[in-house]
């Protein structure tokens, strides 16, 4: 299968989006991801206790991710 270029150009801007993060920041992302997959929904400290961190920190972290688009998103409950 060949890609269109849609799809060169949508992988383009995916790849752009992830090379502009921090190790951190991705580490973060792959926790959220890897979490979800695991468990559902998944809290902050939930996040922090996987990775170690503070609260506050992560939520430095992911305000982070999601100002730069990636597909991050949170809700109070």
């Amino acid at each position: 299968m060949t890609m269109n270029d849609n799809d060169k150009q949508l992988r383009f801007l995916i790849e752009n989006k992830f090379r502009s993060l921090t190790d951190r920041e991705f580490s973060v992302f792959m926790a959220i991801y890897q979490l979800e997959e695991e468990r559902g929904i998944v809290t902050y400290q939930d996040i922090a206790n996987k990775l170690n961190t503070s609260g506050s920190n992560l939520r430095n972290h992911v305000s982070s991710l999601i100002s730069k688009g990636i597909p991050v998103g949170k809700e109070r409950l």
